[in-house]
């Protein structure tokens, strides 16, 4: 689903590649100073400012139970990739957060392979904005 996000918009990036994220849950689920592969002291969660994760599982919102998505929730103006560089020591041998960049040329053919999976507006989105959205990505690209 995250690379649906990164390519969904028509208009090409400056750099020519398109990001996708991941990030290791198990290391993010761990208390700050619980973990001795962290920089922080602190066994208080909230006291350095926790970074977590969240799950929805109420039926009001249909978009975020149809993206099953993972949400993260952290401290106020500070995005993953800081708080992870000032949280986890910089010679840990296990992948905490990883971007992967991806040529903006395969777009076409990535977004014609997520639909084949059934990743597209209309699963994503299932109201009249992912209906009207699906059907403009299928005029746009031939074949979807």
């Amino acid at each position: 689903m995250a690379a649906f996000f990164a390519f969904e918009r028509d208009e090409p990036p400056s750099s020519g590649m398109r990001a996708v994220y991941a990030l290791n849950r198990a290391a993010i689920d761990h208390p700050i100073g619980a973990d001795p592969l962290m920089n922080d002291d602190s066994s208080d969660r909230n006291a350095r400012g926790y970074m977590g994760l969240f799950t929805p599982e109420s039926g009001e919102n249909s978009r975020l139970i149809s993206q099953s998505g993972l949400l993260t929730y952290g401290p106020v103006e500070t995005d993953v990739e800081s708080w992870i560089k000032s949280r986890f020591k910089s010679d840990v041998d296990m992948m905490v957060f990883l971007r992967i960049l991806i040529p903006d040329s395969g777009r076409t053919d990535l977004l014609m392979y997520l639909n084949r999976m059934n990743i597209n507006h209309m699963s994503m989105f299932p109201d009249l904005y992912g209906a009207g959205r699906f059907s403009n990505m299928r005029l746009q690209i031939p074949g979807y």
